[in-house]
């Protein structure tokens, strides 16, 4: 849908509110099923984009896409402008394999979920989702190199 989504934006300069919405959905269930492996949410995603979940993501669609964007994405350029988050997003991904061996520990012993662990999850979820929205044309701004908000 978002490749599709991609050609709409090059040739009318838009991507139609229901494409946004469909791809959108997808990453919102992906940040969700994301949250509950990571132990973040405790209850199962629903298979649904709407409702009430712990945790929730998305974006506002663009009041006007951008044609050489759409050009770029279709081509597979932009790929290679996402190079850098790859590499950031490699590293990360291994700190939080690491936090996830860790944290059912401190659970056990503590009772509880250690902070540093769903801050860093989050984190590396959130940036991951910003890159994925990016890639996939839901928005049209370089994705920050950040965790945070």
């Amino acid at each position: 849908m978002a490749w599709i989504g991609y050609w709409i934006v090059l040739f009318t300069g838009q991507l139609p509110p229901g494409f946004h919405d469909f791809v959108l959905g997808a990453q919102r269930w992906n940040w969700r099923l994301s949250a509950w492996i990571y132990g973040i949410a405790d209850d199962y995603p629903p298979f649904s984009v709407d409702g009430d979940y712990p945790a929730d993501a998305g974006c506002e669609l663009p009041e006007e896409g951008n044609r050489l964007l759409a050009a770029a994405r279709i081509f597979g350029i932009v790929g290679i402008l996402l190079i850098p988050h790859a590499i950031a997003l490699f590293v990360m991904n291994i700190l939080a394999f690491f936090v996830l061996l860790i944290t059912p520990w401190a659970v056990i012993f503590t009772g509880g979920y250690p902070d540093f662990s769903i801050e860093i999850l989050t984190g590396v979820t959130r940036w991951q989702h910003r890159v994925n929205c990016f890639t996939f044309g839901l928005v049209e701004q370089y994705p920050p190199f950040r965790m945070g908000h």
